[in-house]
């Protein structure tokens, strides 16, 4: 209930959720695609105040399998302007649902055992939006050999009823950095740059003393003499 007796709810579509929110993408993998040819979907409940996650993937508008993350961690946070919401869950339990074209159990047999695969699954999740995108980044650690790059969410519709006066954002600015290796590249360069400008300064005044000297010779000049 709002503080306000006369506020009204509004539709929250950023991916900084305050309550409870949900969401829907496309799900684009070449790798998934080539075993598991069709139309893929990616439903989230999404719930910021018990930090949990219960997703379910469509194939051909069938339910595939879903999985539940808990112990979640949710961040937005503001890196030279660009802004986003990361979702970090280290635990996590998938099920299977059989008979299905991705876990196998019906007429056509899975060309992988899935099933083998998700159920295990223990974590660590993430998943990262861009606060001015439509696209997510859904990424198992634990699928990495099949999926390196995670699974691309595309064109996200996602909606959450709040007040207005508790849309208050947890906005975390962070400091660009630099690589170790880079520090220690220009550190040296920057050594390199200073020896080479300090011997030509050297050479210089050893050039300007030189041409301040009088010319001298070790050797006396030939005299003739003439005696009777």
């Amino acid at each position: 209930m709002s503080f306000l007796g006369d506020e009204k709810m509004v539709c929250n579509k950023k991916p900084e959720i305050f309550h409870n929110g949900y969401m829907t993408c496309g799900v684009s993998n070449e790798a998934l695609a080539s075993l598991f040819p069709g139309t893929y979907h990616l439903t989230l409940d999404m719930n910021a105040v018990n930090k949990t996650l219960h997703a379910q993937m469509w194939l051909n508008n069938t339910e595939q399998f879903y999985c539940e993350f808990g112990n979640c961690t949710l961040a937005t946070t503001d890196l030279e302007g660009k802004v986003e919401t990361k979702w970090d869950c280290p635990y996590l339990q998938c099920k299977c649902i059989i008979p299905s074209a991705m876990c196998g159990g019906g007429a056509i047999p899975s060309p992988i055992p899935l099933k083998d695969v998700l159920e295990p699954l223990q974590g660590p999740f993430s998943m990262t939006c861009p606060q001015n995108s439509k696209d997510c980044a859904f990424y198992f650690d634990g699928l990495a050999g099949f999926f390196p790059n995670g699974l691309s969410m595309i064109d996200c519709d996602r909606g959450e009823c709040v007040f207005p006066s508790e849309m208050i954002s947890d906005l975390t600015e962070l400091k660009s950095t630099m690589a170790v290796g880079v520090i220690v590249g220009l550190a040296i360069l920057g050594a390199l740059v200073l020896f080479l400008m300090v011997a030509c300064s050297i050479a210089k005044r050893n050039q300007i003393i030189l041409s301040r000297q009088p010319y001298s010779s070790d050797t006396e000049a030939a005299s003739l003499e003439f005696r009777n």
